[in-house]
């Protein structure tokens, strides 16, 4: 298993991990920040620390008037862009 924000990472790609989370994290610039994360989640899935086998089951429905509705398995993606259809 993984273990974020060690004083001191067990491996290398540990450490790339933790510094590109920490520098994302402060980045302002959407693109920037956007391109950091792949990066650390491409590492991740590389390395493989862990295993998931199952995901909830969950239903998510939106009126036909919602613009912007992007359902993902964590919640809305980008909520704050959706917009009721005149």
């Amino acid at each position: 298993m993984w273990h974020p924000l060690q004083k001191r990472p067990a491996t290398k790609w540990e450490a790339q991990v933790d510094k590109l989370f920490a520098k994302a994290s402060i980045t302002l610039d959407e693109e920037k920040r956007k391109e950091l994360y792949q990066k650390a989640f491409r590492i991740i899935y590389e390395e493989q620390p862990m295993l998931f086998i199952a995901t909830p089951e969950e239903l998510i429905a939106s009126w036909n008037r919602i613009k912007n509705f992007y359902p993902t398995v964590w919640g809305f993606w980008k909520g704050l862009y959706m917009e009721i259809k005149e």
